[in-house]
């Protein structure tokens, strides 16, 4: 009895193994880390072309309500996946936000494991909303809170892209950017319909976000309205890439604009 008491205090007193390293929790964490590593690495380069002028690659552009943008549907198979998956930033450097779908994997996530390398950022809904007044408040605070969790991130975004239903949900140029974004060269604040005018709180206060690298701008009128032509005119601003999305109103007061749409 002794001796058998004796070996059961040798058992807990030895280093305990997690199962996962005697038995695999299922046949597919038995293949080794590198090759996820190299299988992982050729799906994201089938996701990436090359730039002009230069040997760097950028993401294709893709439509980004679909289900099969990498990395997100891959991390989403088992935690396994993701786990080696966050443990290369450069898959999560194209994050998007759908407002109205719970995501498996949260964007505060793709934030940290980006690991402070250039993004590229989209916030859009998968689906549509409705014409009703709770929707109108729920895309809002969908949006507020998209906007909440990106802004410490906007000085590295190379683009930042909104497209939601309703101008008033869509964040104000004058209340919600501020200071530099150095590498920022593309911004698009779109909607579907206007439902309102200038949602600024003080638009007489000018607009202190500045983009040195800002050659594409899609805007909606209200925002334009409040950030005002100085701002504008302060940026290199590509006119082949410029649109407004301009109510009647705005039109009027927007009369000395000219661009040519792309």
């Amino acid at each position: 009895m002794s001796n058998a008491l004796s070996d059961a205090d040798a058992q807990l007193d030895r280093p305990q193994v997690s199962d996962r390293r005697i038995r695999p929790r299922s046949p597919i964490e038995s293949i080794p880390f590198e090759l996820f590593l190299e299988i992982f690495r050729l799906v994201y380069m089938q996701h990436r072309r090359k730039q002009l002028r230069c040997n760097q690659t950028e993401w294709i552009p893709v439509d980004p309500t679909r289900t099969s943008i990498f990395p997100y549907p891959v991390a989403s198979v088992c935690s396994w996946w993701r786990d080696i998956l966050s443990t290369v930033p450069e898959y999560w450097t194209r994050i998007i936000i759908l407002i109205d779908k719970p995501s498996p994997i949260s964007a505060s996530s793709c934030f940290e494991w980006s690991n402070n390398l250039p993004l590229d950022l989209v916030v859009t809904p998968q689906g549509s909303y409705g014409m009703s007044p709770q929707e109108t408040v729920r895309e809002k605070a969908q949006v507020a809170s998209a906007m909440n969790l990106l802004r410490p991130h906007i000085p590295r975004c190379k683009t930042i892209r909104f497209n939601v239903a309703r101008s008033s949900s869509l964040p104000s140029l004058l209340e919600n950017f501020h200071g530099v974004a150095p590498i920022l060269h593309e911004l698009e604040l779109q909607c579907q319909y206007d439902d309102g005018e200038s949602h600024a709180l003080d638009a007489v206060r000018p607009c202190d976000f500045f983009c040195p690298k800002l050659s594409i701008l899609h805007v909606n009128g209200a925002n334009l309205d409040d950030a005002g032509l100085t701002w504008l005119m302060d940026h290199d601003i590509d006119l082949r890439h410029f649109t407004i999305q301009l109510t009647i109103s705005q039109c009027i007061r927007s009369s000395c604009i000219k661009c040519h749409n792309a």
